[in-house]
């Protein structure tokens, strides 16, 4: 399984676009938002989320995490060191990953703390 993937590269080599695959966060303690629900199960329910991969030809394991909602793709355009050499370009686009990790745990677990209560 790949943590990220490759979509296309500007024409001036200065830009990539990539498809980072993070596992989706939980909650501290019992893993639960406020109503009693995962991250995953509200994501699966959020119609903002599709939990379909735009990388062509992706199978196996990564395609079932995404449909589970335990995986999340998030597509990004990174800029990319001028004239650098290819290890370079990944160091640059594995540190961007390395910050969507926390980002994405704050930020759905900010979105989803209160998903699933009900006005009755």
């Amino acid at each position: 399984m790949a943590d990220w993937h490759g979509l296309k590269i500007s024409d001036d080599g200065r830009t990539i676009t990539v498809a980072f695959h993070i596992p989706t966060p939980v909650y501290p303690g019992d893993g639960l938002n406020a109503a009693g629900k995962t991250i995953a199960d509200c994501l699966g329910e959020d119609t903002d989320h599709s939990g379909v991969s735009q990388v062509p030809g992706l199978a196996g394991q990564e395609v079932t995490d995404l449909a589970a909602n335990t995986l999340l793709e998030i597509v990004e355009d990174v800029k990319l060191p001028r004239g650098g050499a290819d290890s370079g370009r990944r160091s640059n686009i594995n540190a961007r990953r390395q910050e969507l990790i926390p980002e994405t745990r704050i930020k759905l677990r900010q979105r989803y703390q209160l998903w699933g209560f009900q006005k009755v």
